[in-house]
């Protein structure tokens, strides 16, 4: 199969909470895997909540949009409409870099109208991602899409654990006293 094994286009606020995506070629007995595990390209909010976007096995060929890849150009009044996930983990194993296998990111932005907030996230890709080793991208021409985290999200260990600042723009949020 090559189409995203969840594809987005709502206009509608679309929530998911406590879901579990998790894709092997090894499984599927598929020659190729898709392009992305999840794609966002409706016109409204996207939220995820303790969910798990996993690519798992010795894959056969790299996931080449990540695994999830972002096309909105959702927008209300000029203002972005978010992607929001929390307490989320996208990870892919890095079985595939014993055979040499191109890994993916986890998250590929390639509209710039989108804003990514990531809150209290595990994430981590193969060590032979695209784009060196970035974990989040943004590949659409003039992507300047601002990416707001918190200083609670994590990477896994020997995994890709920076977001391409030549194109995102980067914002630590921090936590607020009572």
């Amino acid at each position: 199969m090559s189409a995203p094994v969840l594809s987005l286009a709502s206009t509608s606020y679309t929530q998911f909470n406590l879901s579990a995506i998790d894709y092997s070629a090894n499984v599927s007995g598929a020659s190729t895997n898709p392009t992305s595990l999840v794609s966002i390209g409706g016109t409204a909010t996207f939220v995820s909540g303790n969910s798990s976007v996993v690519s798992s096995g010795a894959n056969t060929q790299a996931i080449t949009n990540g695994l999830i890849y972002i096309t909105s150009t959702a927008t209300a009044g000029g203002q972005p409409f978010p992607v929001s996930l929390t307490s989320c983990s996208l990870t892919a194993p890095t079985d595939g870099a014993v055979l040499g296998i191109a890994g993916s990111v986890a998250v590929n932005v390639a509209k710039s109208s989108t804003n990514l907030i990531l809150v209290n996230n595990t994430i981590g890709v193969r060590t032979n991602t695209p784009n060196s080793t970035h974990c989040i991208i943004g590949s659409g021409a003039g992507t300047n899409m601002t990416v707001y985290y918190s200083n609670d999200n994590t990477t896994l260990p020997n995994y890709a654990n920076k977001v391409d600042n030549g194109n995102l723009t980067t914002t630590p949020m921090v936590a607020l006293s009572g």
